[in-house]
Formats: structure tokens, C-alpha cells, sequence
């Protein structure tokens, strides 16, 4: 952990722009930070961990050595979140209103998110119920195909099996989500024939 910056921060300080630097910090106000609906509950927030970090921080202030990161790539006009959820939420109950962010460039959104799913995994534990997201998730991106209708249904695509394409796809999701690949088909075929309680892990 690095050292508090200069605790609370207030309405005059820091930068007040939304200029896109390139693994440069700033400060920016907390007020100006875009959400997106792929990295925005990507993960769920521990309403404990929450509470504690908040506390923190009305008591220290943000920590500058660990700032929001934001992305952008092309097609898109803004900077978002895309690491730091909790972090966001835990500053404003604290009532801090500019934080400290770093923006990065991806070729695409695919890269954004395996970026911020390896942030996310040098954090937190590989439990069942966090890889389960991260898979369904990083497919929905890996599948460009795939009807809209049926991501907002919740339709998924068969999986699993000895197919050689469905394997390699099953690779390419294990590489961004680090883990066995044999783990992911596990996932997808839990996403396909599960329960719907099983399937809100």
C-alpha cells in the first residue's frame, strides 16, 4: 500500500478536465467519471469491505498510489471506469469529490476487460462464484456474432464436448480469466443447463 495523499479532496481541487492521457495520473472530479454497462457490476461489491474502505477514507483520503483506472478505445467517445467500482463508491460515502485516475488506450473492448480482469485477479481469490462472472462476461464480448436479443434473454450458445472450435474458445476465455480451460467449459455448461439459482452465483 502506498502513502494517503492530502486526505479529502474539494470542490477546487484538482484537475476539473477530461483531457485522455495515457498511463499518466491525474485528478479528476469523481462527478466526471463514465460508467459502462461491461465493467459496471462486473464483480460484486462487498457491502462489508465497502463500509470499511469508506471509513478509510473519510479518515485518510484516497490512496494516490492506487488510481481508478479508466479505458478508452476506438468507437469510443469518452474515457470509462473500467477497475475501481468499489473504490468509486467508497469515496463518495466518504464525500470525496476528485480522485486520483489513470487512462489506458486498448485496440478494443475485448482488451479492455481482460486488463481489468487481471487487475481484479491479483485481488481477489479464484472462487467458483467470481470465475462464473468473468466467463460469462469475457464470451459475451468473444461472441460479436451473437444476436443482442439473446444476451438480454440470457440465451447461451452450446459449449463443452470435444469440439476442437468450442475448445479453443474455451483457451482463449481461460487465458483472459486465468484458469483452466477445462474449468471454463465446466462454467458454460453450468450458464447452459444449471438452475436459475445456481445460475445467480
Amino acid at each position: 500500500m502506498g502513502q494517503r495523499g492530502s486526505g479529502k479532496r474539494g470542490k477546487g481541487g484538482g484537475s476539473e478536465g477530461n483531457e485522455v492521457r495515457s498511463d499518466a495520473v491525474i485528478i479528476m472530479d469523481i462527478r466526471q467519471i463514465r460508467m459502462h454497462p461491461t465493467f459496471e457490476g462486473l464483480l460484486p461489491i462487498d457491502e462489508t469491505l465497502l463500509g470499511s474502505m469508506s471509513r478509510d477514507m473519510n479518515e485518510n483520503g484516497f490512496y494516490d498510489s492506487e488510481p481508478l483506472v479508466l479505458g478508452i478505445w476506438p468507437g469510443l467517445k469518452e474515457p470509462v471506469l473500467i477497475d475501481g467500482h468499489a473504490r468509486i463508491h467508497a469515496a463518495l460515502e466518504a464525500g470525496i469529490t476528485h480522485v486520483p485516475i489513470v487512462t489506458k488506450e486498448f485496440s478494443d473492448e475485448v482488451g479492455a476487460l481482460q486488463h481489468a480482469m487481471t487487475l481484479q485477479s491479483q485481488r481477489r481469490s479464484t472462487r467458483d462464484s467470481v470465475l462464473y462472472r468473468l466467463c460469462e462476461r469475457c464470451d459475451r464480448l468473444l461472441e460479436p456474432g451473437r444476436p443482442r436479443k439473446d444476451e438480454e434473454e440470457g440465451k447461451i450458445p452450446p459449449h463443452g464436448g470435444n469440439n476442437p472450435e468450442r475448445s479453443a474458445s474455451a483457451r482463449k476465455t481461460a487465458e483472459r480469466i486465468g484458469c483452466n480451460f477445462r474449468k471454463v467449459e465446466r462454467i458454460r455448461t453450468i450458464r447452459k443447463d444449471g438452475t436459475p439459482e445456481i445460475q445467480r452465483l
